[in-house]
């Protein structure tokens, strides 16, 4: 133990002289007797602190005041004097009139006594007055605070509304577009419908016109047959479509119409099929170019961009494949996918509105990241539907990925977005939608 301790202990405490273990107690006497030096050094210390020592102990000096301190509300009794109070007679439950003595039971003279508290003398420290306009002022406040959320609530509900709205005029403009689209498509085939019948009238004129002079008989007059009789004979014996054309039997039909034997309305009407299948055919296999197409038309306002778009609308081409088409065009070659969409939109194309054939692209722009707003295909053939900010990885890339497994590829390409979300935000799932217009409404 230090000294200080030692001094303490010896000052303040003493040991106990009764039986048994001796025990320390304290030293009262001595406490009391330092605590009035104490307090008779600061007297001298500070002569006119008379209190002082009495607030060094928290005293302060002065009894504080105990229980309620409030004050005494101040009432006004008053009764007034009760109708008919002296009147002699009253009437009975039964509705007669009776006599009425003093002290009779049920009689009273003056009403019950009200007791009204004064406005004007402070209780509590506030008038009656005080309170009335404080309780006015909060009702104010109740009030203000109820307009404001009614203003905010209508404000959302029409925010709402025009949202609505925006959207059903979207839709609107949308299914207007579409239509319009459809009808261009109907007319351009109802145009190739009329000029190929026209074709085959003027060729069946022509044949029947050869066939009267004899140029152009069968060989019971040792001649050689027609360009048309020849292919008949071949399409009939040579083509089976029953399982379907192979690409022999695609280049006898390519031949036909190229040889002028047949046109490509006659060949749809062959096969059971429609003239813009016969052009897929003839584009796809190689076996014509798309001017060439037009040519077999003579139809006013029926050029190539028309025949592309239509294939376009329809499905039966790609921008890819248009694009190759033209690869070496004097005036077109070199055009991209990008721009045979562009241009497709211009002529009122909706096919490839917004993301078109999913086939490697990045879609910006305003929509939300998971709306799913943006119409799209997949290989031309599969709907979808596609949000901006996403980016479409093609085909033979996921296949690279997984050195010519797409499967192994695609595995990869999840295993690697697991990975990016895990270190980003800790979850290897994507995070969930929300609503947007919540939080800022």
């Amino acid at each position: 133990m230090s000294w200080f301790t030692n001094l303490l202990k010896d000052r303040y405490t003493t040991v106990s002289s009764g039986v048994g273990p001796t025990q320390p107690r304290l030293d009262l006497g001595n406490i009391a007797k330092d605590i009035g030096v104490a307090g008779a050094l600061y007297g001298i210390i500070n002569p006119n602190d008379s209190s002082g020592l009495a607030n060094f102990f928290g005293t302060g000096g002065r009894q504080q005041p105990v229980g309620y301190t409030g004050g005494i509300p101040n009432y006004t009794a008053t009764r007034e004097l009760a109708p008919n109070a002296f009147a002699q007679t009253y009437t009975t439950p039964t509705g007669e009139l009776a006599p009425r003595r003093p002290g009779a039971a049920g009689r009273r003279y003056f009403t019950d006594t009200a007791f009204t508290q004064s406005t004007t003398t402070p209780f509590m420290g506030i008038t009656a007055e005080q309170i009335a306009a404080q309780n006015q002022a909060a009702q104010e406040e109740r009030d203000l605070f109820e307009t404001l959320l009614g203003s905010a609530a209508t404000q959302r509900e029409t925010q709402a509304a025009e949202q609505a709205a925006a959207q059903q005029l979207a839709a609107q403009q949308l299914a207007a577009q579409q239509l319009a689209a459809q009808q261009l498509a109907a007319q351009q085939l109802a145009a190739q419908q009329a000029a190929a019948a026209a074709a085959a009238a003027a060729a069946a004129a022509q044949q029947a016109t050869t066939g009267t002079t004899g140029t152009a008989t069968t060989g019971t007059t040792g001649t050689q047959p027609t360009t048309r009789q020849r292919f008949t004979e071949i399409l009939d014996t040579q083509i089976d479509a029953s399982d379907g054309l192979d690409m022999g039997e695609q280049q006898l039909i390519a031949d036909s119409i190229t040889e002028g034997a047949f046109g490509i309305d006659e060949i749809a009407q062959r096969y059971g099929a429609q003239p813009i299948d016969v052009v897929e055919g003839l584009l796809r296999g190689g076996f014509q170019t798309p001017e060439e197409i037009v040519s077999l038309y003579d139809t006013a306002g029926f050029d190539e961009p028309m025949l592309v778009a239509t294939l376009l609308e329809q499905g039966k081409t790609t921008p890819e494949e248009v694009a190759a088409y033209y690869k070496d065009h004097p005036v077109y070659g070199g055009i991209t996918p990008e721009q045979v969409i562009q241009e497709f939109r211009k002529r009122g194309g909706t096919r490839f509105a917004r993301g078109g054939n999913i086939n490697g692209y990045y879609l910006g722009g305003p929509t939300d990241g998971m709306a799913d707003q943006i119409p799209a295909t997949i290989n031309n053939i599969e709907p979808a539907r596609l949000s901006d900010g996403e980016f479409v990885i093609p085909a033979d890339v996921v296949s690279h990925l997984g050195n010519g497994n797409s499967d192994a590829g695609a595995q990869n390409l999840y295993s690697m977005m697991e990975r990016v979300r895990r270190d980003r935000t800790g979850n290897p799932k994507q995070g969930k939608q929300i609503d947007p217009n919540k939080y800022l409404a």
